[in-house]
């Protein structure tokens, strides 16, 4: 309700205005996709040349894979 909320009060302002919100929407997007029970996400640096992109952050990319059912989650990397 109070995302909702959010987007209502803004949606009337110029995109410049609002970038934060659409950066915050974004990640909670994300955000709530990871914690998807049965998906593993894999962050991947990609090696290039310059893997380096226009804010100077590294080059990156998600990948997803289904767990199985049998397979229990390992969280020793967090």
């Amino acid at each position: 309700t109070c995302i909702a909320s959010l987007i209502k009060y803004y949606e009337q302002e110029p995109e410049s205005e609002c970038q934060w919100l659409i950066v915050f929407l974004e990640t909670l997007r994300v955000t709530l996709t990871i914690y998807t029970d049965n998906v593993n996400y894999n962050l991947i640096n990609m090696e290039a040349v310059n893997n380096l992109d226009a804010e100077g952050l590294p080059s990156c990319r998600i990948f997803s894979q289904v767990r199985r059912e049998s397979e229990p989650e390992d969280l020793s990397d967090e």
